[in-house]
């Protein structure tokens, strides 16, 4: 799921630092122009990133 894919990319990882809601955002967007995940989902985390940002950071393991 979407969800899936922006938490894998913003979480760290032991062979890279997580990246900002931004920059996850950034190739979110990136996938939905190659029509790998439906823009529309797309659009709505680029609504709510303000929220989801500090909800990852504070619930973060």
């Amino acid at each position: 799921s979407i969800a899936d894919v922006f938490s894998a990319l913003v979480e760290d990882r032991p062979y890279r630092t997580g990246m900002t809601g931004q920059e996850a955002l950034n190739v979110l967007r990136d996938l939905a122009a190659r029509h790998k995940i439906d823009p529309k989902l797309v659009n709505d985390v680029a609504t709510e990133l303000d929220t989801i940002t500090p909800l990852v950071s504070k619930y973060r393991t």
